[in-house]
């Protein structure tokens, strides 16, 4: 099973390749601070065990500590986020 991180997955574009990314079996982390994103486009995903959400912003420190540990680090990452 792949396991993907997504930034800005909670804007409406990123919230579209997270979709299909779970329809694929994938694990999927968005990494969003709602700057731009909305919690209305990955809101029905809350409660998927493959869907974690993460509002930090990608400028912070509290980014790098997301994926810390082997088994919690993306295979594949697609960044969607704004700066």
């Amino acid at each position: 099973m792949e396991k993907c991180a997504v930034t800005g997955g909670a804007g409406f574009i990123g919230s579209h390749l997270v979709e299909r990314l779970l329809r694929m079996g994938c694990e999927v982390t968005v990494v969003d601070n709602l700057f731009m994103g909305s919690m209305e486009n990955i809101a029905h995903h809350m409660k998927n065990k493959k869907f974690r959400f993460e509002r930090v912003s990608i400028l912070g420190g509290k980014f790098c500590g997301i994926f810390n540990g082997t088994d919690r680090g993306p295979s594949l990452t697609n960044s969607l986020a704004s700066l």
